[in-house]
């Protein structure tokens, strides 16, 4: 079976994931020091997103294994993250940029 409308998916997906985080009490909803998580159901590009392209079997369990792995994992890699204690600058080390003649920094 291929599901046609994505985007219909998404929005099913994008509600659930952010109900799931306000149940668990990662973001709150109504209190008005914390609004994010109605913030977030307001943005017209919300990041979430379903791709239709490639079918799993329900009877194969290696197959949803892989999916869920690949679902979980983190995305980017914890051992690139840097702590500069010195000035207090995370760095995401990556392949030496010519143009910014530096790494990427996250602060």
């Amino acid at each position: 079976m291929s599901i046609k409308d994505t985007a219909k998916l998404t929005e099913v997906f994008r509600r659930r994931v952010i109900k799931l985080f306000v149940d668990r009490g990662l973001l709150c909803r109504y209190s008005a020091a914390c609004r994010f998580a109605l913030k977030i159901l307001s943005w017209q590009h919300s990041g979430f997103s379903v791709d239709n392209s490639v079918s799993i079997p329900a009877s194969s369990r290696k197959a949803r294994v892989n999916l869920s792995q690949y679902i979980i994992r983190h995305p980017v890699s914890l051992q690139k993250i840097l702590y500069a204690r010195s000035n207090g600058t995370i760095i995401y080390t990556t392949k030496y940029n010519e143009y910014w003649k530096e790494n990427i920094k996250l602060f």
